[in-house]
């Protein structure tokens, strides 16, 4: 029986500006592997700049950006080049709560992207009712959604205090059974 090895390619990453940090190191792929499997992890950063995903072009004099797909795959060496958009920083005010732990206070955000995976804080004795572009008022935010062209200096939490009702058992004795609803804080 013939015994047969696949062949392996090199995948390169170009961070795409200069002067950049250290790229990713490259990492060496069996053929036929999802381009994805070589993704660097974390994701690169870059100060005022969104991450928008690995490229097979950089796209200078007129290419065309061409995004790494799910359903890329490795046939030959190849070098991925980091695709960025210019960005916003925007602080997210928990109002009172809590980020859950390792969570940035801020996140990036661009015109030509949607809104990033928006964390879920935690306040006792409320529920979380969304993101928000002002404290008292305004438009609801949510992940995915597309940024436009007013970007917020910040998201605000929005709190709802949970109520609960308190039954009563008088054991025998006279009295109200009505339950009671009271409100958290009150």
């Amino acid at each position: 029986y013939a015994n047969w090895t696949a062949s392996t390619h090199k995948v390169t990453f170009d961070l795409g500006y200069s002067p950049a940090p250290t790229a990713p190191a490259a990492k060496t792929v069996n053929y036929g592997s999802y381009v994805r499997s070589a993704f660097p992890s974390p994701a690169p950063e870059r100060a005022g700049y969104t991450f928008d995903g690995w490229y097979f072009h950089q796209g200078a004099n007129g290419e065309t950006h061409i995004k790494v797909k799910d359903t890329d795959r490795v046939t030959d060496d190849v070098t991925l080049y980091a695709h960025w958009v210019s960005s916003n920083s925007v602080r997210l005010e928990v109002e009172g709560g809590e980020l859950p732990a390792g969570t940035p206070s801020t996140i990036n955000v661009s015109k030509e992207l949607p809104y990033p995976t928006l964390p879920t804080p935690t306040r006792k004795g409320y529920s979380f009712q969304g993101w928000f572009t002002h404290a008292t008022e305004g438009v609801q935010i949510t992940s995915g959604q597309a940024v436009g062209d007013a970007i917020p200096v910040a998201l605000y939490a929005r709190w709802a205090a949970r109520t609960f009702t308190v039954s009563f058992d008088f054991n025998g004795a006279s009295g109200s059974r009505e339950p009671k609803v009271y409100t958290y804080g009150s």
